[in-house]
């Protein structure tokens, strides 16, 4: 990407995407979990990935959001959660289910991750079907996007999906 002078703004496109000159840079991807017994949860982006284990289900499938910091700097990810298309209606989990059952809000070094769950409360929400993509929040109020399969196939499965009324 082209370097602005000094005083200058963005024009187009890229008046509207988040700068990463900040070093921000986020990976936000919703996950399917999929608990295969008491004491183990197998997560992924589609169904068919954790078919593979042959077992059934010990709970509801239910939804997650990994976010992986990819950036070069230490962030604090302080609320995830799932929004529509122009971030209204959003359903915000401001206090997660954690996979590593560490704090929160959670502190991600460069390349580290964490992985929050909705668990299968949200299957009844009244906003799901129009839930389209994950996000991620920070300290300090920057949000990250991202989308996967796997939400889509939530939707879907819990009745709420274009084809299923």
């Amino acid at each position: 990407m082209k370097e602005l002078r000094p005083g200058t703004q963005p024009r187009g496109l890229a008046a509207w995407l988040p700068s990463r000159s900040g070093g921000l840079r986020l990976s936000v991807r919703p996950k399917i979990a999929y608990a295969i017994s008491n004491d183990a949860i197998a997560i992924a982006e589609r169904l068919k990935d954790l078919l593979a284990f042959r077992r059934q289900p010990v709970a509801d499938v239910g939804l997650c959001v990994e976010v992986v910091n990819r950036g070069e700097k230490a962030v604090t990810i302080t609320e995830v959660g799932f929004t529509g298309r122009f971030e209204s209606p959003q359903v915000a989990l401001h206090e997660p289910l954690l996979h590593d059952n560490k704090p929160w809000p959670r502190r991600l070094g460069p390349g580290e991750k964490v992985i929050a769950h909705a668990g299968s409360r949200l299957k009844d929400h009244p906003v799901l079907s129009t839930l389209k993509r994950a996000y991620a929040k920070t300290d300090d109020d920057q949000t990250s996007y991202g989308s996967s399969s796997a939400l889509r196939y939530y939707v879907k499965s819990a009745g709420h999906g274009p084809r299923s009324k």
